[in-house]
């Protein structure tokens, strides 16, 4: 997970939804950082840590203009439009969805 959040809601959604949180491996934080979404560093920066080239992410964003910053670094990226409409794009790319399908029954 990558997000533009500040410290202050980001501690909120930890303390208040922390069951979500179980399903990321990896949560960078804008404000660690000091980057931002769209800036390519911090894609780069993430790609480096994660020691995965672009062709092995998928990243989706509900903001247009995040997953064109994205692809222009050749990540494969798409809309968020909902849940089902991300179950779908993630089956089409053949990720693995076990653990979700299972809990959205």
């Amino acid at each position: 997970m990558v997000s533009n959040i500040n410290e202050l809601h980001f501690k909120y959604l930890e303390e208040n939804f922390k069951e979500y949180f179980k399903y990321f491996s990896y949560i960078f934080l804008s404000y660690e950082m000091g980057l931002r979404k769209p800036d390519p560093k911090i894609y780069k920066l993430i790609m480096e840590y994660l020691k995965l080239p672009a062709q092995n992410i998928t990243y989706t964003d509900d903001r247009p203009e995040l997953i064109e910053a994205a692809k222009r670094l050749n990540i494969d990226a798409f809309v968020f439009k909902g849940v089902d409409s991300l179950i779908e794009e993630l089956l089409k790319r053949d990720i693995k969805l076990d653990l979700v399908l299972s809990r959205r029954k």
